[in-house]
């Protein structure tokens, strides 16, 4: 077995076991509880779970998505988020680790609090601040890595974000006098800038739109939902977005410059 083949196991456990401490940081920060104490129990028995029932993905199965003493369903978002959270840092090693082992590292971590804005936004609306500061923190290492946009382009990617939506922030109170983003949207799109560059934070302007009027649209429609200040979660669009600018964005302003504006 080579050394990239054990990169990758090692990987895959630990993008698992990470992403089982995801889970409980997803369901206790917004409830205002430590992620240290209590221990990991269910919460509807309040029985603790055993370590044997708190593997990543197999005590899921093996339990068969109850718990073992009251037989409460347990979310299928568990074993989702495990999995979510080891792909993507597999994909890390697989694009980036040959190039940086460092800035590899540094988008694992970024992964995994974007997982957390992700689905903490969907389930309250709310982006806390704890994960817009670790996020830039990673996107200012990554700086320094010599990987991904220069400081300039960063710098800039980060001024065009928080200029950007702030513009559209204003304008949406001052026309229908009504938040049409929220503040932590603001702070995210500015941090996504610092982490992709001016050139990547375009590209995640395009994508979170154009997903975020496709999926909202077709949301309301389904719900046949009419109030049209119905407020949704814009926070995932945005982690989308980053997350294809973060692993595909060079490739695809290189096909967008050489085969749509002949650059």
């Amino acid at each position: 077995m080579n050394i990239k083949a054990i990169v990758y196991i090692l990987t895959a456990l630990t993008g698992l076991c990470v992403g089982s401490f995801l889970n409980v940081v997803i369901y206790r920060v917004p409830n205002a509880v430590s992620v240290a104490f209590p221990p990991s129990h269910c919460p509807k028995c309040a029985k603790n779970i055993k370590w044997y029932d708190n593997i990543p993905i197999l005590s899921y199965i093996l339990l068969r998505g109850k718990c073992r003493n009251c037989g409460c369903r347990i979310s299928l978002r568990y074993p989702a988020v495990e999995t979510v959270n080891c792909l993507l840092w597999l994909l890390c090693v697989f694009m980036l680790w040959d190039a940086n082992i460092v800035y590899c590292i540094i988008s694992m971590a970024v992964c995994s609090v974007m997982i957390c804005i992700f689905i903490i936004d969907i389930d309250h609306c709310l982006i806390f601040y704890r994960f817009q500061i670790a996020l830039a923190l990673l996107a200012a290492a990554g700086m320094f890595t010599g990987q991904g946009a220069g400081v300039i382009d960063r710098l800039i990617g980060l001024a065009a974000g928080l200029v950007l939506f702030a513009l559209i922030y204003l304008v949406f109170l001052f026309l229908i006098k009504r938040e049409g983003i929220g503040i932590g949207d603001i702070i995210l799109m500015a941090t996504s800038g610092l982490l992709v560059g001016w050139q990547g934070i375009i590209l995640v302007m395009f994508v979170s739109s154009v997903t975020a009027s496709v999926i909202l649209l077709t949301v309301r429609c389904l719900n046949k939902e009419n109030d049209r200040f119905h407020e949704y979660p814009f926070a995932p669009f945005i982690v989308f977005g980053d997350l294809i600018a973060l692993f595909f964005g060079g490739q695809i302003i290189d096909f967008y410059m050489r085969f749509v504006i002949g650059g």
